[in-house]
């Protein structure tokens, strides 16, 4: 089932060496983000995400960007490094002429402070930008094989715990890359516009992922390779009803094939499909969902009709 639950969550491309990219958004003033340098990151046991620019503190919600300057109570508007205490949540902001400002409370406000005030485990940087950790900055994008636009230069990176990386720049705003636990795989090429229907097949000390867009060809999802395993023949025609909406592995090795024109059944991927008496090219069948349970038999969900339970003679086609 956890193999399935992937299956659910992979994308897939063509181009594995660029599909980090897909993941990659920039925020600038489009999205209400306007300062272009960002010089700390940060995110708070609410779940805030706090950046320092030389425009003031901002807060990020998900949704707004929220600045606050000398107005609200800060001791400069240049920010250039945060820390938050672990014990009771206070957030200290270290200022680029050597200021120090605190938030002693969630809903409190900003208030100068001495810096003898800042815990020394904090390390908080002030009287100047901090500096670049090029290293880690770039371990990380070579990992997911990330390559921003020429002159984006980061200066800070943030992991969150969405599972998201923050990344500001100095002149070229936020960047965020997302879904960074998911990877995109290279897919047989498929009719235009069709996705595959897909299928964890359990064997005896391991499970396999298999897809099929036809019926006519299945091809083996493989982690630890670029291409997939194909069996079949894409030069025999595909199902009556293509593409396939459902795929069910047998106890026998092969699988059931739900289509809009019913129901098929394959012993194993590289033989032909086959029909099911009274169940296949029929287009007032339209099978959606399939599911079997020994004790009962087949269950085949339909878009029209509801739901139907399969009973043959032979209980081994199942």
């Amino acid at each position: 089932m956890l193999l399935l639950a992937l299956l659910g969550l992979l994308l897939f491309r063509a181009r594995p060496a660029r599909a980090q990219q897909v993941y990659l958004r920039q925020f600038g003033p489009t999205e209400g983000f306007q300062p272009p340098f960002v010089y700390a990151l940060l995110q708070d046991r609410q779940g805030y995400l706090w950046l320092g620019t030389a425009d003031g503190l901002v807060r990020y919600d998900g949704a707004h960007f929220v600045t606050f300057t000398k107005k609200d109570g800060l001791a400069e508007d240049f920010v250039v490094s945060l820390r938050e205490e672990p014990a009771n949540g206070r957030l200290w902001v270290g200022h680029y002429q050597g200021g120090i400002s605190v938030k002693k409370t969630a809903a409190g406000p900003f208030t100068p402070a001495a810096r003898a005030a800042v815990p020394a485990t904090l390390r908080l940087p002030a009287d100047g930008p901090p500096p670049v950790d090029t290293a880690a900055i770039g371990r990380y994008l070579r990992h997911y094989h990330l390559r921003l636009p020429a002159g984006t230069a980061p200066t800070c990176l943030l992991q969150d715990r969405e599972g998201n990386a923050w990344m500001g720049t100095a002149g070229q705003g936020l960047w965020r890359h997302s879904d960074q636990f998911l990877r995109l795989d290279e897919l047989p090429d498929g009719p235009l516009g069709q996705i595959p229907a897909l299928a964890t097949v359990a064997k005896k000390d391991h499970a396999e992922a298999w897809g099929t867009y036809g019926g006519n060809s299945f091809f083996q999802l493989r982690p630890h390779h670029f291409t997939p395993y194909s069996a079949g023949s894409p030069l025999v025609p595909p199902l009556p009803g293509e593409p396939v909406k459902v795929l069910l592995p047998r106890s026998d090795g092969g699988f059931w094939v739900g289509t809009s024109t019913g129901l098929y059944t394959k012993s194993n991927p590289k033989v032909l499909p086959q029909t099911v008496p009274g169940l296949s090219n029929n287009r007032n069948f339209d099978v959606t969902a399939l599911a079997y349970a020994p004790g009962s038999g087949l269950w085949m969900g339909t878009a029209a009709d509801g739901l139907y339970l399969g009973v043959w003679p032979h209980r081994s086609q199942a």
